[in-house]
């Protein structure tokens, strides 16, 4: 069953959200308690007394002071309310990404992750989560100012009610023919966006065929209807807008009409209708921004399916399971790309401490093997164990005793130190010996800062023999028990390469190298020469 994230955050934040309605409806309580107190002032007019007078003021300066304290932290909360949910939206991205099989990180390109990030998060920010907020404060203000006019006088607040529901649905039943019109605005943008990049991109081949008046012709009709149809939807809003006010200004003409009948009558006082006509101003924004805000809350419906569908549920499930085995056994390994058997029931078994030497052809499944070992790769057939343990079976665990050293390794912008450690907490003596044992001594001597020199522009201030160099030792720094080395060394000189590889091959690991180093092929335990696999 699909998780539905955005529920869950707002279950994460209930607390925040339950102070948020209770301190908006005090919000707009102040709102109503103000048109209470106009109406207390002008009943001073027949009632005067300095009692009176002290109450009307105590309650002026009471339900104004709690008009501000509570619009402030209203807006302190909304902001915390926006920032929370954006930060919990990011962290779950995050973690499902980093959580996410590899499998599944590769069916999306970089495009699609920062669409979501950058695009996605923002639109249901803006779309979904103030429009829920601005809901709710329009809801409580609606509530409580038709509560307010039925004390007054029902039948004002059924007429308000009736009036405010004809002035807002008068938009609504203009939406559709609005939204038409902005359709073929946009539509028409697009046409004419096309049109000037083929005139740019083909604009030799016009000078070439002299077409120079047809392309001319063609480009003014596109502008010409863009903008004729960019005017008609302008127009169309904005008379929208002038008929909706108009008819606000009617009904509250209506209400005063009605109030003023009602007040010669002396059914309600003067007062009360100076108050009813305060209040039906509340009513008619509310329920405007009511429908405005539950459009938006539906327009957002797309980017929240794309962002659940983004959550559904992924079986990550596996064993938690204690590696304490580092023999490699592969039995009966069959993996196919592209229609192209790369291994046909290959098998092998590597003892831990093991030094392997992986030989064949360009594309005969060296690196392959690699990703397949590391969990990278599982579309195969047969079975991968660590000790007793199928690879299917461990989650990122593996990585914990299994690490790649790359031919090209990503340099941050950062200094020597941090681009070793990548957040690892070493003893600096520790870190002094790994520097030492993958011969980075030179370039840390020859930097004036040291460890701390900034690394720039991916590495480019440094050398590529260095960048490996940096790669190999943030893979020592994490004491690996199997250690996958893929052209690991093809940037460093030989003698520094026989150097290193003298050191490293001393260390009680297992070693799975692919490599085209005129390395002493006696140091290896066994060569694996894919080229002689059936």
């Amino acid at each position: 069953m699909r998780k539905d994230f955005i529920k869950s955050i707002f279950l994460k934040n209930k607390i925040l959200l339950f102070f948020y309605c209770l301190i908006e409806l005090i919000f707009v309580s102040s709102e109503v308690a103000i048109a209470y107190v106009l109406q207390k002032v002008i009943d001073l007019i027949n009632n005067y007394s300095v009692n009176n007078l002290l109450i009307v003021i105590i309650l002026a300066i009471s339900s104004i002071f709690i008009f501000f304290i509570s619009s402030y932290i209203t807006s302190l909360l909304k902001a915390k309310i926006i920032q929370k949910f954006k930060d919990n939206l990011y962290d779950d991205i995050y973690n499902k990404t980093i959580n996410s099989s590899f499998d599944s990180l590769n069916s999306n390109n970089n495009s699609f992750y920062i669409s979501l990030v950058v695009n996605d998060v923002s639109s249901l920010v803006e779309n979904y989560l103030k429009s829920i907020l601005s809901f709710l404060g329009a809801v409580f203000l609606f509530i409580l100012s038709i509560v307010y006019l039925i004390y007054i006088s029902p039948i004002i607040a059924i007429l308000i009610f009736l009036t405010s529901v004809v002035i807002s649905l008068f938009p609504l039943l203009c939406s559709k023919r609005l939204q038409q019109k902005k359709q073929k605005h946009i539509s028409s943008q697009e046409i004419f966006t096309d049109k000037i990049t083929d005139f740019f991109q083909f604009i030799s081949l016009i000078k070439i065929y002299k077409i120079y008046d047809y392309e001319k012709k063609n480009l003014m009709k596109k502008t010409t209807n863009m903008n004729t149809c960019e005017a008609k939807f302008k127009i169309s809003s904005e008379l929208i807008k002038i008929i909706t006010i108009a008819l606000s200004y009617l009904a509250q003409i209506t209400v005063f009409i009605v109030g003023a009948i009602l007040a010669v009558n002396n059914m309600i006082k003067i007062s009360s209708l100076v108050a009813s006509i305060q209040v039906s101003g509340y009513v008619v924004s509310t329920i405007t921004t009511i429908i405005v805000s539950f459009e938006m809350i539906i327009a957002s419906k797309p980017v929240r399916e794309r962002i659940n569908c983004f959550f559904k549920d992924e079986d990550r499930t596996k064993s938690n399971c204690i590696i304490d085995n580092y023999d490699i056994k592969i039995s009966n390994l069959y993996f196919k790309y592209e229609n192209k058997i790369i291994f046909n029931n290959f098998t092998i078994n590597i003892s831990y401490g093991k030094k392997v030497l992986v030989l064949g052809e360009s594309g005969c499944g060296k690196t392959t093997l690699l990703k397949i070992l590391l969990g990278i790769n599982t579309k195969f057939d047969g079975s991968i164990k660590y000790g007793n343990i199928d690879i299917r079976d461990i989650n990122d665990s593996l990585y914990d005793f299994c690490l790649l050293v790359p031919q090209e390794n990503m340099i941050f912008h950062d200094t020597i130190k941090n681009n070793i450690l990548l957040g690892a907490s070493i003893d600096l003596n520790e870190l002094n010996k790994i520097i030492e044992f993958t011969g980075l001594s030179d370039l840390v001597k020859n930097c004036e800062n040291g460890i701390d020199t900034m690394i720039k522009d991916n590495g480019k201030n440094i050398s590529g023999g260095e960048r490996q160099k940096i790669g190999l030792a943030r893979a020592l720094i994490r004491k690996p028990k199997i250690l996958f080395l893929d052209e690991s060394f093809s940037a460093i000189d030989k003698d520094s390469t026989i150097t290193i590889k003298d050191k490293l091959f001393d260390l009680p690991i297992t070693i799975i190298e692919v490599s085209h180093h005129n390395y002493e092929l006696s140091k290896y335990d066994f060569i694996i020469d894919l080229n002689k696999i059936d």
